[in-house]
C-alpha cells in the first residue's frame, strides 16, 4: 500500500518573509524620511513667522506713536525724536543691530539683537514734508532690514512703511 505523501505546508518559505520584511522596512524608512522633513519644514516656517510677527509688531508700535506725535525732527536717518501725545519727548533709533526706544532719556530696546534671533542689519527713517515750502504735514517713512538665522542659514527681510500724523502742524 502506497500512501501518496502531500506536502500541505501552509506558511511562508524564508525568501518571501525576507522580501516583505525588505518592502516594510524601506517603506517605513520612506516615510519616516518624509516626517523628519515635514517636521523640519514646520520648525523653519515658525521661525520665520516668530521673526516677521517681532519685526511687524514694533514697527506697529512706533507707527502709532509716531502718528500721534508732533514736532517731529530726524538729526540723522537713523532716528527720529518727536513730541508723543503725552507730551513727552520720544525717540526710536537704530543702534548697531538692535532697535531702541528713547523716552523721556530712558532707553528701551524694542529689538535686542544680543538676546534675539533678530538682527537689524539697517534702518532708515526718512522725514519729509507733503508740502516743503510750509513744513505743514510731515511724512514719514520707516525701512527696516532684518534678518534671522535658522539652522545656520541666513534669512532677510525687508519691511517698509510710510506714517503720517494726525496733528496737522500750523506754522504761521
Amino acid at each position: 500500500m502506497l500512501i501518496n505523501k502531500r506536502n500541505n505546508n501552509k506558511g511562508f518559505t524564508l525568501i518571501e518573509v525576507l522580501v516583505a520584511t525588505s518592502i516594510f522596512v524601506l517603506t517605513m524608512m520612506v516615510l519616516s524620511q518624509i516626517f523628519i522633513s515635514v517636521i523640519q519644514s514646520e520648525k523653519l516656517a515658525y521661525a520665520l513667522l516668530d521673526t516677521e510677527n517681532t519685526i511687524r509688531n514694533n514697527l506697529e508700535y512706533m507707527v502709532r506713536a509716531i502718528r500721534m506725535g508732533t514736532k517731529f525732527s530726524s538729526p540723522d536717518n537713523s532716528q527720529i525724536c518727536f513730541q508723543n501725545s503725552r507730551g513727552q519727548e520720544q525717540c526710536f533709533q537704530f543702534q548697531g543691530e538692535s532697535l531702541v526706544e528713547i523716552l523721556n532719556g530712558n532707553s528701551n530696546f524694542l529689538i535686542d539683537a544680543s538676546q534675539s534671533l533678530v538682527k537689524i542689519k539697517e534702518g532708515t527713517f526718512y522725514l519729509y514734508y507733503s508740502d516743503p515750502t510750509s513744513n505743514r504735514q510731515p511724512i514719514i517713512r520707516i525701512q527696516i532690514w532684518a534678518q534671522t538665522e535658522v539652522r545656520g542659514q541666513n534669512y532677510d527681510f525687508k519691511v517698509e512703511t510710510a506714517v503720517t500724523p494726525r496733528t496737522l502742524n500750523i506754522n504761521p
